[in-house]
């Protein structure tokens, strides 16, 4: 299994309780997964820097979690099916960047 990260963007000009249901959904499809969720930050509403969808604002949330490809794919495409997501990216993490955290970590 792989390390990744994804960040996504809900549309902040929903309801508070439609953005915790589209984040707990999101959630529940990791937990549902093999996936090992290492942390789950929530950045909350922040001003985008250019207008998506005519939205000025957008609510950010950033995972890091080890999963297989394929849960990747099968993740990228329930944000594509899902309205409320404006936008999302997953990169996979460096080994180098593993390394680099785990030596800050032993310190």
């Amino acid at each position: 299994m792989r390390q990744y990260e994804t960040t996504f963007v809900v549309d902040a000009h929903l309801p508070d309780e439609q953005i915790e249901k589209t984040i707990d959904k999101f959630i529940k499809v990791w937990e549902s997964s093999k996936a090992k969720v290492h942390n789950i930050p929530r950045w909350g509403k922040r001003r985008l820097a250019y207008e998506i969808a005519r939205k000025q604002f957008g609510y950010y949330v950033y995972i890091r979690y080890e999963g297989e490809e394929t849960f990747v794919k099968e993740l990228e495409r329930e944000y594509k099916l899902d309205e409320s997501i404006l936008r999302y990216l997953t990169i996979l993490v460096s080994k180098a960047e593993l390394k680099e955290e785990s030596r800050l970590r032993a310190k």
